[in-house]
């Protein structure tokens, strides 16, 4: 009497249940992918602001994964093809849906939409489950357009902010290459210097020719001075020494005009010629960097904008949703074997408990 109880009448009801009240469900399937072209950006080094405008296809794959399971989408696809009015329309109270809110219909989404993955791959299959061949080849391009929709969306955010991002960078390095001009120029200005090098350079020739010149005098100094010593008129003695001072004189302005002109290059004279040199090399430096910037910045929104111009995204389907021609559940042998199985293991496992209970007694 137990055994018929606790397992015949389970599994015969479960039977009749299963094979004259529960309605077939049809499933249609969806196969899709994220592609994403990398773009040009990545060869480009050395330009802030910029990623691959593509994007990470594996990021992107999760986030259309957690968007499948998603109230949005539920959501989405209900105000589509009327979601809840296809579900409802089975009167199967333990299969079918029963609910009235939307809470309910996202509850019930996982039991007839599931998906599948292959790690690495990117590849999603979609499978969506309805009491109506065609209500689940509808439910499931509705899940198709909706994704598509979100990929463009994740597409046109992330060339938007290229463009936002290259447009602020070109505007920050113009700022800092107008910034390095006037600096440039208020030197220029300051010091009435337009090459520090090439005046310097100047200048070196200048003391360059003093010291020649002063290496001339010295040798026709040495040379009277020899000529004096075998004179022996007083004439010409007088005539001698008036030369050699007067050679000395001009030795002597052109050791001072040397010194003058090398105190320039030391700090000492009013033009400093070391610190003038410091400053335009830094200048130089900071407008160099700032027009090599600038011209980075500029191709990069060049390309930022090329890329806006083309779809960097998009969903490859690789199976379109097809009304099913039969249904695939309830699997009604495996689910009357499983109660089966689970009701002669629990009336097992009962009357196995009062028999050793009743022997200790």
């Amino acid at each position: 009497m137990s055994f018929v109880l606790a397992v015949a009448l389970p599994v015969a009801l479960a039977g009749w249940y299963l094979f004259a009240r529960a309605e077939d469900q049809f499933r249609a399937h969806l196969g899709f992918a994220i592609r994403g072209e990398a773009g040009a950006a990545a060869l480009i080094d050395g330009m802030a602001g910029l990623a691959a405008l593509g994007g990470s296809s594996s990021t992107d794959s999760a986030i259309l994964e957690e968007f499948l399971l998603s109230n949005a989408l539920v959501s989405r696809v209900d105000a589509r093809v009327g979601l809840s009015a296809r579900w409802a329309r089975s009167s199967d109270p333990l299969f079918g849906y029963t609910g009235q809110s939307t809470e309910d219909l996202v509850k019930f989404w996982p039991r007839m939409v599931g998906f599948t993955t292959r790690p690495g791959s990117g590849l999603i299959g979609v499978s969506v489950a309805a009491f109506a061949p065609d209500d689940a080849a509808d439910i499931a391009r509705a899940i198709r357009d909706e994704s598509e929709a979100l990929v463009n969306d994740l597409s046109r955010a992330a060339r938007d902010d290229a463009l936002r991002q290259g447009t602020e960078e070109l505007a920050r390095t113009m700022t800092r290459l107008t910034a390095a001009r006037q600096a440039m120029a208020t030197f220029r200005a300051t010091s009435r210097i337009v090459d520090p090098a090439a005046d310097i350079s100047g200048e070196m020739g200048i003391v360059a020719d003093l010291q020649r010149k002063l290496s001339e005098e010295l040798v026709t100094l040495d040379l009277l001075n020899n000529d004096a010593a075998g004179l022996r008129t007083s004439r010409n003695a007088d005539v001698s020494g008036a030369r050699i001072a007067q050679t000395e004189r001009r030795i002597a302005v052109l050791r001072d005009r040397i010194a003058a002109e090398r105190e320039k290059f030391g700090g000492l004279a009013e033009r400093d010629y070391a610190q003038v040199l410091t400053q335009f090399e830094a200048l130089s430096v900071e407008l160099e960097f700032a027009q090599q910037s600038y011209v980075a910045a500029l191709a990069a929104l060049d390309l930022a904008r090329s890329e806006a111009r083309r779809q960097s995204r998009y969903l490859a389907v690789y199976e379109d949703p097809q009304p099913p021609q039969s249904a695939t559940a309830p699997r009604r042998g495996m689910l009357l074997a499983s109660v089966a199985v689970a009701a002669l293991l629990i009336w097992s496992v009962v009357v196995l408990g009062a028999y050793g209970l009743r022997d200790r007694l």
